[in-house]
């Protein structure tokens, strides 16, 4: 930490890495936000992926998760950061009466004005959670049906009876905040936790060092409703989704494909849940407006190869020219 620190001082670095380092980034938000670098305006790259102390949410304190506050600061002294990487962390937003609610870490993330990357975890963009979902998840998980619970499958969401009603939460005024804050985004995505990739990746993911699936009541709010509220970013070229059990049907993906016209790059990866797998309709009319694609990825580790292969025939019957690369 003393080293960082030393490292730090009398510099202006451009990027910062800090990936799976939990120690070593209270250090690093004590050097940037109170003069510990010569001139904190020249970060353009941050990347605090798997910055949390604990993994495993049912240990998860308040203070493992992402600070509002701190990130409005962080926005305010680092204003021309461009890329920003918070893969692998949590933020869970609860729901407040009164004019003493939390600020939203989506409005805090509304604050980098210059924004042309993100990445988040899927749960920091949920309002919050249906406490009905809460109580019969938590029953569910008691001691009294582990002997009965399945062991779940590699990348996948166990089907609930009650899913559709508690998954997909239409409350989207955090993530608005977030593409009206940040207009001219570019790259966007958004992981769901526990995901399991089964192709390499920039930053692979391995079962040793995320939790396990379904542990996040807050990622499985996430929605058709939320990936319609990002039509609002119209410089979107790269959007990547993954682990998304909240995303039944798809729609919200063809809305956006509408307004984000010049998008270049799709990757999806374990959308919806096993019984509800029934989108592939509106990815195929996704296909269809996405007339600038030139990559085209869906990463399942299921077996959902019969929609995906429909997919890829669709693409090479309507010869859409612009795609370039497909990778199932």
């Amino acid at each position: 930490s003393f080293s960082l620190k030393r490292a730090l001082e009398g510099n202006s670095p451009k990027h910062l890495s800090f990936s799976r380092c939990p120690a070593l980034w209270p250090q690093v938000f004590q050097s940037l936000l109170n003069g510990g670098v010569r001139d904190a305006t020249e970060l353009v790259s941050l990347n605090l992926s798997g910055i949390n102390h604990v993994l495993y949410s049912e240990c998860r304190s308040v203070e493992d998760q992402l600070v509002t506050v701190t990130l409005s600061q962080l926005a305010e002294v680092c204003s021309n950061i461009k890329h920003l990487n918070l893969m692998h962390t949590h933020y869970h937003h609860e729901h407040t009466l009164g004019l003493d609610g939390e600020t939203h870490l989506c409005t805090s993330l509304g604050r980098f004005k210059q924004l042309r990357s993100l990445t988040l975890p899927a749960c920091a963009l949920s309002d919050g959670v249906n406490t009905n979902h809460i109580s019969s998840c938590s029953s569910a998980t008691s001691p009294l049906f582990q002997g009965l619970k399945k062991a779940p499958r590699v990348g996948l969401q166990n089907y609930r009876p009650d899913s559709e009603s508690s998954l997909s939460g239409d409350s989207t005024s955090g993530l608005s905040s977030l593409v009206a804050g940040c207009p001219f985004l570019e790259t966007l995505e958004v992981i769901g936790p526990g995901f399991v990739s089964a192709l390499p990746r920039l930053e692979p993911c391995t079962r040793a060092s995320v939790e396990p699936r379904g542990m996040c009541a807050w990622a499985r709010e996430v929605g058709d409703a939320h990936l319609a509220a990002l039509e609002a970013l119209p410089h979107l070229r790269r959007l990547s989704l993954a682990g998304l059990p909240g995303v039944l049907r798809g729609t919200g993906l063809v809305q956006l494909a509408r307004r984000c016209t010049d998008l270049r790059v799709l990757s999806l990866a374990n959308l919806g849940s096993l019984k509800t797998m029934n989108y592939s309709p509106a990815l195929l009319e996704t296909l269809k407006q996405c007339t600038q694609l030139q990559e085209l990825r869906s990463d399942y580790s299921y077996s959902v190869l019969f929609p995906l292969k429909k997919v890829v025939y669709f693409l090479f019957l309507k010869c859409l020219e612009p795609v370039k690369t497909i990778k199932c």
